[in-house]
């Protein structure tokens, strides 16, 4: 996903998915930016891609509706009573377009997250943010950190907090597995491990990875997709992200794809990435 320019670093839309296969669909329903001051100084408006792509979650221009997209087959649905709010949002997108959850960028506002088929609301506390979701979206991961903890395990069908726990990135569909990326100051490898969230032991040898920011996504098969980004430039800006997928399984890893960020793209969103 991403905006173009109007020359220079003004923003234009619509907004743009790019597809795998080559294929490029213009979201027009979409609110594309927020006015600034000046017109250099336009900001994007919300968009948030689910973790495999297959969905999209936006204002919708004109009465700023918030709406899921199913690229797959271009069915968009909005989202019963909720109207997204006139700033800066965060929105972060659940397996399947399940859930959205909603963050104002403004200070102490609270964390929302949307069941899109109902629109019911659960709030969660203003410091919160969304690590991610199980693939079936039942549960969540959130960062905080309130109560001496940093992670809390959310069931999303009750709205309440199951477990506290220290660092953490992607609960498996087991419910169990836990899958971790480490980084070790000043100059320690960077890891991923696999832990027992009942045990609270490590099930699997750890996986050396080139660098700490990496972005994990777990799915349905069982599998652990790995994204890792490319930083280039002065302002060491995304250019290219390569996915890996591994078998926990087997064992075994391989390189699914390689995205280029084409030259001139604004406000770029990566599936499988926050």
């Amino acid at each position: 996903m991403g905006l173009g320019s109007c020359g220079g670093r003004r923003l234009c839309g619509p907004w743009k998915a790019r597809l795998s296969d080559g294929r490029v669909i213009r979201i027009k329903d979409a609110r594309a930016i927020i006015p600034g001051p000046e017109p250099e100084k336009a900001s994007a408006a919300p968009m948030g891609v689910s973790p495999h792509g297959g969905h999209l979650a936006y204002s919708r221009r004109g009465d700023g509706a918030l709406v899921v997209r199913s690229i797959v087959d271009g069915y968009v649905r909005q989202v019963p009573g909720f109207i997204m709010p006139p700033g800066k949002v965060e929105l972060t997108v659940s397996p399947l377009g399940r859930f959205v959850g909603v963050r104002e960028r403004s200070a102490g506002k609270p964390l929302r997250l949307v069941n899109t088929a109902t629109g019911a609301v659960s709030t969660l506390p203003p410091r919160w943010n969304i690590i991610s979701f199980t693939p079936d979206a039942t549960r969540m991961l959130a960062y905080t950190d309130e109560y001496g903890d940093k992670v809390a395990l959310y069931d999303t069908a009750t709205s309440t907090v199951v477990r506290r726990m220290g660092d953490a990135t992607a609960l498996a569909g087991d419910g169990d597995t836990l899958a971790t990326r480490v980084h070790q100051e000043p100059e320690g490898p960077d890891w991923i491990t696999f832990t027992s969230l009942g045990k609270g032991t490590e099930v699997r040898p750890r996986i050396p990875v080139p660098t700490h920011n990496v972005y994990l996504t777990w799915n349905r098969s069982g599998t652990l997709t790995i994204r890792l980004p490319i930083l280039k430039g002065p302002w060491r800006n995304y250019s290219a992200y390569t996915r890996f997928v591994f078998d926990p399984q087997t064992g075994t890893s391989r390189k699914a794809d390689h995205i280029v960020i084409p030259r001139g793209l604004r406000a770029h969103r990566v599936a499988g990435s926050r």
